[in-house]
C-alpha cells in the first residue's frame, strides 16, 4: 500500500501514475496540440461512445481557450475529490484519457471509470493496463471501496 493516503484537497496536480508500458498524468494547456490532433483524427471512431456535444458551446477540440477551461475544470474536480482525469501516454505520446468520475465519499466510497483511446493504439491492451493503474490508485490511495466501469457493447 502507498504511503500517500489521498485527501481530495491534497491530491497533487503533478501526480503521475505508471504502468509497465503507459503512464498517466493530468493534462495541461500545453497538451492542446497533441490532444486536439488525436481527438480530430478519431472523431468518427469515438462518436458511438461519447455523448453529443452542445451545438453552441466552445469545442475544446478546436478552441484552445475551451481546452484550457477544460483543464482548469478537471483540476478543480481533482481538488474537490469528485473526479480524477488523466491523459494516457504511450512512449511519451498522448494516446487517450482515463478517469475516475462520480466519486462518492462517506459510506459508499465509490466511483466510476471512464476512458477513450486513439484507434491507432486500440487492441494493444493499453486501456486494460490503464484500468489496472487507475483502479490501484482509487483503492490504495483514494481509499475507495468500489469501482464501476460501463462500456457500450
Amino acid at each position: 500500500m502507498s504511503n500517500f493516503q489521498a485527501h481530495p484537497a491534497r491530491t497533487p496536480s503533478g501526480l503521475h501514475l505508471y504502468g509497465n508500458r503507459i503512464f498517466l498524468r493530468s493534462l495541461t494547456p500545453a497538451d492542446f496540440a497533441a490532444w486536439s490532433e488525436v481527438r480530430a483524427r478519431n472523431r468518427d471512431w469515438l462518436l458511438v461512445w461519447e455523448p453529443q456535444k452542445f451545438k453552441h458551446a466552445p469545442d475544446p477540440e478546436t478552441d484552445q481557450e475551451a481546452f484550457r477551461a477544460r483543464c482548469a475544470l478537471r483540476d478543480r474536480e481533482r481538488q474537490n475529490g469528485s473526479a480524477y482525469t488523466f491523459g494516457l501516454f504511450v512512449n511519451n505520446a498522448f494516446a487517450g484519457e482515463m478517469n475516475i468520475n462520480m466519486v462518492q465519499r462517506g459510506a459508499l466510497m465509490s466511483g466510476t471509470i471512464g476512458y477513450w483511446i486513439d484507434q491507432a493504439q486500440a487492441g494493444q491492451s493499453y486501456t486494460a493496463e490503464g484500468v489496472v493503474v487507475v483502479s490501484r490508485y482509487a483503492f490504495e490511495d483514494l481509499g475507495l471501496h468500489r469501482l464501476e466501469i460501463c462500456i457500450v457493447p
